[in-house]
Order: C-alpha cells, then sequence, then structure tokens
C-alpha cells in the first residue's frame, strides 16, 4: 500500500498557486493553449538557486525481501610478507607426567616478500623449540618444531609459543599448546618448605601422596638425608592416599638448610617417591644496610641514608632514642608496620665532615630482649691533604772546562839493530830442528 501510494501522489499535479487580487483564474481547457516562450534573461541577473544538499535516494525494498545489502569497499591487496599458519592452537589431550609433547607447527608465506622470522620463543623453559625456518619465499611452507616437557605438571596446562616476524598485518604470532597432565602418583605440594621464626624455632609442613592407579601403592619407612629434618607416615586410605608430616628435629641457625626425603613403592614405574624439603630461618632483627657511607668530605650538598629495621619476632618491638654521634645531622624514624617495620631517614647537611681518623654511629634502643641496641657504624672518606709547597733549588754550579794544551808529536822509534851472540854462547833448542847439511858424494 505503502508503494501504491507513493506512486498515485507522482501522478496528481501540484497544486495552483493563487490568483493575484482583481484577476479570476479561468478553468483548466482540455486544449493546450499557446505558450510564448519568455524573454531571455541575462545571466548576470539570474537569481542564484539555493545550495541542496544531494541525499542519497533510499531504495524501495518490496516487504518480506529483507535489509538492502550494504556497499562495501574490495580489500586492497598489500604488498609485503604474509604469514599463515594451518592452525595456531595444539591439544595433546590427556598424557601422563613426564612425557614430552611433540608438534610441529606449519605456516606458509602467501605474501609477495620474502617472510623473515627474526624470533620464535617459548612462555618457558619447558617448553623447548626445535630448528625453526627463518627465512620464508613467497608460496614456500616453514615449520616450527615444539617439545614440551609435562614433569612436575599435575593439572590442565596451556603453553604458549610467541613468534616474531616481519608481516606487518600480524608482526607477532601466539601459537598454543593445551591439555591435561596427570600423575600416576601425586604428591602435592611437590616441595615441602618451612619457615622459622627466632622464637619459633621448629614448624613442619603436611604433603599429601594420591595414587591415581588401578593398583594398590605401598610406601616405606621415610628417610632423610639430612638429620635436621623428620618425616612421619600416616595412612588415610591403605594403597591410595597417604599423610607426610615433615618437620626440622633441631633449631637451625639463620639462613636456609635443605634436604630430602625419600620413599620406595610397590610401583615399578615410580619405584621411589622424593620429596625435596627446604628451611629458612629469619634471624630476631633485619638491619639494612650493616654500614653506612657518605661521600668524601666535606659534603658539597645535603645527603640522605636510609636504614631499614624489620622485626621477625613474633611480638612487636620499639624503638627508642635514635640518634647519631655527629652534630648537624637530622633523624627521621617512620613505622610501616606497627611494631615490625621501620624506616629510619639520617639527613646530612652541606659540609658535613667526621672527624679526622674516626668513623660515626648511628644508635636505637629497642625493645627486643635479644637486641637492646642498634648500632650501624657510619665512614666518610678524610678531606684531601693539601699539596705541599716544593721549593726548587738553584741549580749547581758547573766548572769551566780546562783548556786543552796540544802536544808536539812524538818521534816514531828506530827499530833496534839484532846483537850478535858470542861464539860460544848456547843457542836455545828450537821445537823444530835444523835441517841436514846436504850430504855430497863423490863420482
Amino acid at each position: 500500500m505503502l508503494v501504491i501510494g507513493t506512486a498515485t501522489f507522482a501522478l496528481e499535479p501540484p497544486p495552483l498557486p493563487p490568483a493575484p487580487e482583481g484577476l479570476t483564474p479561468s478553468p483548466p481547457s482540455s486544449a493546450p493553449a499557446a505558450v510564448t516562450p519568455p524573454a531571455p534573461v541575462p545571466a548576470a541577473a539570474r537569481p542564484t538557486p539555493p545550495f541542496r544538499a544531494q541525499l542519497p535516494i533510499p531504495a524501495v525494498v518490496p516487504p518480506g525481501t529483507g535489509a538492502p545489502p550494504v556497499a562495501t569497499s574490495s580489500p586492497t591487496n598489500i604488498p609485503g610478507p604474509k604469514i599463515q599458519f594451518d592452525a595456531t592452537i595444539y591439544d595433546f589431550g590427556k598424557v601422563m607426567s613426564g612425557q614430552q609433547v611433540k608438534h610441529t607447527f606449519c605456516f606458509t608465506n602467501t605474501g609477495s616478500q620474502d617472510l623473515v622470522l627474526s624470533n620464535v620463543q617459548g612462555s618457558c623453559g619447558c617448553t623447548a623449540l626445535g630448528d625453526w625456518a627463518h627465512q620464508v619465499k613467497p608460496g614456500e611452507s616453514g615449520q616450527i618444531p615444539v617439545v614440551f616437557n609435562t614433569a612436575n605438571y599435575n593439572y590442565p596446562v596451556t603453553k604458549f609459543v610467541t613468534v616474531v616476524c616481519n608481516d606487518k598485518t600480524q608482526p607477532f604470532v601466539s601459537l598454543q599448546l593445551k591439555g591435561i597432565v596427570w600423575k600416576p602418583i601425586d604428591v602435592s605440594p611437590p616441595v615441602a618448605s618451612l619457615f622459622l621464626r627466632p622464637d619459633c624455632p621448629f614448624g613442619s609442613v603436611t604433603i599429601r601422596i594420591t595414587n591415581g592407579l588401578e593398583q594398590l601403592l605401598l610406601l616405606s619407612v621415610p628417610e632423610s638425608n639430612n638429620r635436621l629434618f623428620a618425616a612421619e607416615l600416616r595412612t588415610n586410605n591403605l594403597g591410595r592416599e597417604y599423610l607426610v608430616i615433615i618437620s626440622n628435629t633441631a633449631a637451625l641457625p639463620p639462613g636456609s638448610v635443605q634436604g630430602q626425603i625419600t620413599f620406595k613403592t610397590s610401583v615399578t614405574n615410580v619405584p621411589v617417591i622424593s620429596i625435596l624439603t627446604w628451611a629458612n630461618s629469619q634471624p630476631a632483627m633485619n638491619i639494612v644496610p650493616l654500614r653506612i657511607d657518605l661521600t668524601q668530605a666535606p659534603l658539597p650538598t645535603n645527603q640522605l641514608r636510609y636504614v631499614t629495621i624489620i622485626n621477625n619476632s613474633t611480638n612487636p618491638v620499639a624503638l627508642s632514642e635514635p640518634s647519631v654521634d655527629a652534630k648537624d645531622a637530622n633523624i627521621t624514624v617512620t613505622e610501616s608496620q606497627p611494631g615490625r617495620y621501620f624506616t629510619v631517614v639520617l639527613t646530612f647537611p652541606t659540609g658535613f665532615e667526621l672527624p679526622a681518623g674516626r668513623a660515626g654511629s648511628f644508635t636505637v634502643k629497642t625493645t627486643h630482649p635479644q637486641f637492646p641496641l642498634v648500632k650501624v657504624p657510619i665512614y666518610q672518606p678524610a678531606r684531601p691533604a693539601p699539596p705541599a709547597l716544593i721549593l726548587k733549588r738553584p741549580a749547581p754550579l758547573t766548572p769551566a772546562p780546562a783548556a786543552i794544551i796540544p802536544q808536539p808529536p812524538r818521534p816514531l822509534a828506530q827499530p833496534r839493530e839484532p846483537v850478535p851472540l858470542p861464539r860460544n854462547a848456547d843457542v836455545p833448542a828450537s821445537t823444530n830442528p835444523p835441517p841436514l847439511p846436504p850430504v855430497l858424494t863423490s863420482p
């Protein structure tokens, strides 16, 4: 009906305008009247038509045909590399803890330029990567091998692998490995952690061992490789569930101590169950830092130094009478946690200088019976000594060189004549005998 009404309205002629006063409009006749063309009007005298916005004409849709289609621009092909994976999520299902899940993610370069993978990284150390493709030409494919070590997992798990490439549309691609890891024998928690306070030196932790196999699990008496730890085995459900209470046997010094509790089992695949035991014994009070160091004297500007005092005991403590054995130093004590956490701000003014050859100290009294007085030494390099005055000595006088008197040349020595030997004088025997005289023979 809307369409028919619209068409009828379009066919009806528009109403005539009202006739001016004094004139009676003539009724319309069926014969057309002669039309006299109007005189031409100069372009400059023509009125300027008002501006009308060009609005889009709505399409007429027959009833029951649905909304008109929306015109969309066709996507433009951006030149460059394009990475496309066959699948970015791999569900490995349900596996036993300790098994390795191996999967290879395959991708193709659907772009027009070489695809470069600059980095591929797993979310943790349990996810190892094989030799993955670093550069792939257009139209070729590459692989990213992944190995997930399920040891120490016993619940639904999801691991991520991040791929960084030169694809401008998706420079980062996230790959997922997900599934359920279950343990035939579950130890929860896997590590026994003891946090010991100075006024509560003994503690314990409970470990639950659950058997998920069809066969029964029997455990031996627990053994400890550290005499400071002991374990007690309790049976909740024989062959199915056990409780292990691990505790320290002696008061431990401040610091960390480790041990291991082991059980022998009746299951062939899991012959031994080991529980790592770790204990941390805190000191009664922590002072950080243990010394205060200032720059070289005198200080060029104001300097602030902070001292933190932590009370690890059960009972709260209070601080009183903070002092510094140096002049003009200012002290401010802030209590962040009442009775437990204190922050001391020491302000050293410009020009501050400790006495030469002596260290200062910051002290404060506490209500802790083991630490009635806290003392932190203060050190500062001494003022540099002024340079010594060096007097230059006059250079020693150098005596004038003596005059050199030329000497006349000496006459050459004349060779001496040989002294004749007397006839009867003994001639020293020579090492070489004299030659024999010639022997004359008569004919």
